[in-house]
């Protein structure tokens, strides 16, 4: 059967958390078994069916030390919508699944589950494990497009990251870049999807928030400065 992660998506999950003797095994303790479940598209990859994106970066780029400049790359557009909005996103990818574009992905892999954090120690220069997080990451397929490099036909893919156990953020990342790496997907090349300064500048939650609140401030001040515009441009007019 399929075996479901933690989603509330799904009421029925069928897994087994039985061991061959038919002793329960609770999730999280010891006798658990570590599974490494390769990804559902390696094997298309193996027979050269999955497009690799162009990307012209030597490393990536981190919009945390640096403001990120049109055209934007990937790495950019990628650690944005990684802490991005999820409405936001989701708003956006649904614009494209409709009238917008044609994305309408298979899910090729989705995955749940916690990944080490780690940096490198500023004396000895080793790798420092300094903790654990709870992450999702999905791989989309779109259709079949021509690749640039050979013309040959290939499948275009779509990955979306994020922190937190968090599916519906992770897909809608993936279709906006599919919508963002290929424009094609998205009509006349001009959606909401496949705007990369839309996407840039729309879905950051916390600085979209900020702004909607701060007009509870008091704008009296421009306020006042209108009202005395439009009295001195009806006294002139009159």
């Amino acid at each position: 059967g399929q075996v479901l992660g933690p989603s509330s998506d799904y009421l029925v999950k069928l897994f087994s958390r039985e061991q061959p003797d038919g002793e329960y095994c609770p999730p999280g303790s010891a006798q658990t078994p570590v599974q490494r479940l390769p990804s559902a598209l390696g094997e298309l990859r193996k027979q050269g069916m999955i497009m690799v994106p162009e990307v012209y970066e030597e490393s990536p780029f981190d919009i945390t030390r640096y403001s990120p400049q049109s055209p934007y790359p990937r790495s950019a557009l990628m650690q944005m919508m990684a802490r991005g909005e999820t409405g936001a996103m989701l708003a956006f990818a649904y614009t494209s699944m409709r009238g917008y574009g044609d994305v309408h992905p298979t899910i090729g892999d989705l995955r749940l589950g916690m990944t080490e954090v780690t940096c490198t120690h500023p004396f000895t220069g080793n790798r420092v494990r300094v903790g654990e997080i709870r992450v999702t990451a999905v791989e989309t397929v779109g259709a079949f497009k021509k690749d640039p490099a050979d013309g040959k036909l290939r499948l275009a893919t779509g990955f979306g990251f994020c922190f937190g156990f968090n599916e519906t953020k992770a897909i809608a990342m993936s279709i906006l870049d599919l919508a963002l790496t290929y424009p094609g997907y998205s009509i006349g090349e001009s959606g909401p999807a496949a705007s990369s300064e839309m996407i840039m500048h729309h879905i950051d939650g916390v600085e979209s928030m900020g702004f909607t609140n701060h007009f509870k401030l008091p704008h009296y001040v421009t306020f006042q400065a209108d009202l005395q515009t439009y009295a001195r441009a009806k006294k002139h007019h009159d």
